[in-house]
């Protein structure tokens, strides 16, 4: 527990807090209403504050993904605020993880310190969120992440860590066969080289090696993340016999891979797969360059 509280009600308050949060955690906040009078210091009836860290890669590689999940944590806790299901209201405390796994839990840390917070959420890397995973289960605190590798709620999870997230395995799920079926046999794998891109490397190569399909995977190449220059590996593909380049890259680094990809004409000699080039915020990026460009994507209501 934070080491700079001095009274021993508030310590004894903040311990009887996180240890309700840790014994209803997989019952999410929602199953606080019931339970709100025994939370915190006060007593009796409603009105508690459960308080919520929202870490959010605002500056860095993802920084342009950063908008999206503060709004939808904006979204989210004022509609459980202004909803009369609840006996408590959410407050939200931010951190910047600068897509940075040390940072990351530098914040989470400052914010478990300083704002006693109950719960987190966030994190778009899934180094970063791997990273959070180690926090929630030193720090017993319940941890929504926002990565999308597998090991994020597979071999590195604990207790303490529930995603809502979609993840590479879905996604994988939904394109990985219809790409051999529809773009050509003969892929080239392009991956960014932490995590996110290695989960989507597995993913989507088991599942192509246990299609009926043809499947030849003609190479396999990685880029540092944050990288700036990825002339070489788009040069590598195009001379390549690939039918189809699977781009395993998300955010700053999809939008630079795609541009110079679209500079070097790439298109011309493959076809291009990604991962998330339906994200709004890649588009924006990417604009005409994005042209013709296939993705997997997430839920969309039909």
């Amino acid at each position: 527990m934070p080491e700079d509280r001095t009274a021993d009600s508030t310590t004894r308050s903040a311990t009887d807090r996180r240890t309700l949060l840790k014994g209803v955690g997989a019952a999410g906040v929602a199953g606080l209403s019931g339970l709100a009078g025994c939370a915190g210091g006060g007593g009796g009836g409603g009105g508690e504050t459960v308080r919520y860290g929202v870490l959010t890669p605002d500056t860095g590689t993802y920084s342009s993904l950063a908008e999206g999940q503060r709004q939808g944590a904006r979204m989210a806790i004022r509609d459980v605020n202004e909803s009369d299901e609840y006996d408590f209201e959410i407050e939200r405390f931010d951190g910047d993880t600068e897509a940075s796994d040390e940072v990351a839990q530098e914040e989470a840390e400052r914010l478990i310190r300083q704002n006693d917070i109950d719960y987190m959420m966030g994190a778009i890397s899934s180094s970063v969120a791997l990273s959070l995973n180690e926090v929630a289960d030193s720090q017993e605190i319940v941890y929504n992440p926002g990565g999308a590798a597998i090991p994020i709620t597979g071999g590195a999870c604990n207790e303490y860590v529930f995603r809502c997230e979609t993840n590479t395995a879905m996604i994988a799920e939904a394109c990985a066969e219809w790409t051999i079926e529809n773009l050509g046999s003969d892929v080239f794998f392009h991956i960014a080289n932490y995590a996110y891109g290695e989960s989507v490397l597995r993913e989507w190569r088991s599942r192509m090696e246990a299609s009926d399909a043809e499947f030849n995977e003609v190479d396999q190449t990685g880029a540092e993340f944050g990288a700036e220059n990825f002339d070489p590996f788009i040069s590598q593909i195009a001379n390549s016999d690939a039918d189809v380049a699977v781009i395993g890259a998300t955010g700053g680094d999809l939008v630079r891979f795609l541009s110079q990809a679209a500079s070097q004409n790439l298109q011309d000699e493959v076809d291009i797969m990604t991962t998330t080039g339906s994200f709004l915020s890649v588009r924006r990026g990417v604009g005409e360059a994005g042209y013709g460009v296939y993705s997997g994507t997430r839920y969309v209501p039909s």
